[in-house]
């Protein structure tokens, strides 16, 4: 399916155009035959969707607010745009993110993943034509100009998950523990990906636990599989059962991995003192780093911390250091954290996308 309008609010030129359904704060569109929608508030909302309704057969206005699930909200020329979907996989609702995220790549053509066969979903009924004076303002042409879309960059593995640590003697009641949560996510694109992760939690009977209105993220490498985790702000009781979880996955950003211009001498990641926690573990990863050119160079390494199963439990990012040739220095990170029951395994160094 083209939706060449749907992102020419992008990098668009605005319409002016007189009546109130262009011109009105904020409207909202929805695909055809999918969950996905796009909601857009600010100055001149109205003539942003006119202008996707108007270039696209495939879309409907919405005379309702859309209930689905947030994806990402991005802010372009200064207004903002909410795009929702539901579903397990997200398809249509992601490719659109990833357009907005990345709204100055090369100009083409989009097309969004169609989605399967199911009936469309009625439009609102045809408004008549008002005739115009010539007085009227008339509309302004449109520069439509989109970018690229890339195909999907992640996939999820699994349902979301959720375990308890409980408390070690002399840290807290025994009937209590620490709550966490994970979606596992697989990078499954040639580049460097942020995934953002929003949990909500509730008891066997239906009560709200407490969770974070922020997405947890992760930095995953390509071709890697991470367990995003989220350790719940309130304690739990360590005999809890049937904890009903959901996730909702966005992609942040996208970054092409950048040319290594060192090599590691040496590398390690022992444990830290300053954290005697036995529920938890405080790691400091480090690595000799040596540069490969004649001239100083400017590193940011980021660790990747791994389990038994090859799965991406943690990382951290170090300072930018300054390694100038022939010389080798020690980058580490103080970090992260690791609760007792993901402990990593291996570690995997990267020169840190930018």
């Amino acid at each position: 399916m083209k939706v060449a309008a749907l992102l020419a609010m992008v990098i668009g030129v605005f319409v002016v155009i007189a009546d109130w359904s262009t011109i009105r704060p904020s409207c909202a569109v929805g695909i055809s035959g999918t969950s996905a929608s796009i909601s857009v508030d600010g100055i001149g909302a109205g003539g942003v969707c006119h202008q996707i309704l108007v270039g696209n057969g495939g879309t409907y206005e919405q005379t309702q607010s859309p209930s689905q699930p947030v994806i990402c909200e991005e802010t372009v020329d200064g207004r903002r745009f909410i795009v929702r979907d539901d579903g397990l996989l997200k398809l249509v609702g992601n490719a659109i993110c990833q357009q907005l995220h990345g709204h100055s790549a090369n100009p083409a053509v989009v097309t969004v993943p169609a989605p399967l066969p199911t009936a469309p979903v009625p439009g609102p009924t045809p408004v008549p034509t008002i005739a115009r004076s010539s007085r009227d303002p008339q509309p302004i042409a449109t520069v439509v100009t989109v970018p690229t879309l890339a195909p999907p960059v992640f996939t999820l593995l699994g349902e979301p998950a959720w375990w308890i640590v409980p408390y070690a003697p002399g840290w807290g009641p025994a009937s209590r523990g620490k709550l966490y949560f994970a979606q596992a996510v697989e990078n499954i694109s040639d580049r460097v990906i942020e995934i953002g992760v929003l949990f909500h939690a509730y008891t066997a009977q239906g009560v709200p636990i407490g969770t974070s209105s922020l997405p947890s993220t992760a930095s995953i490498a390509p071709h890697e599989k991470a367990r995003v985790i989220l350790e719940a702000p309130n304690e739990a009781a360590a005999n809890i059962a049937g904890v009903q979880v959901t996730s909702q996955v966005s992609l942040r950003r996208v970054w092409s991995a950048p040319s290594p211009e060192y090599e590691i001498v040496e590398s390690g990641l022992p444990s830290g003192s300053v954290n005697p926690n036995p529920m938890e573990t405080l790691y400091n990863p480090y690595a000799l780093v040596r540069t490969n050119g004649n001239n100083p160079a400017d590193m940011t390494l980021v660790f990747r911390l791994y389990d038994a199963d090859k799965i991406q439990v943690a990382y951290c990012v170090s300072d930018n250091v300054r390694v100038e040739p022939g010389v080798s220095r020690r980058i580490a990170c103080l970090g992260p954290v690791v609760d007792a029951k993901t402990g990593p395994v291996t570690m995997r160094v990267d020169a840190n996308p930018q």
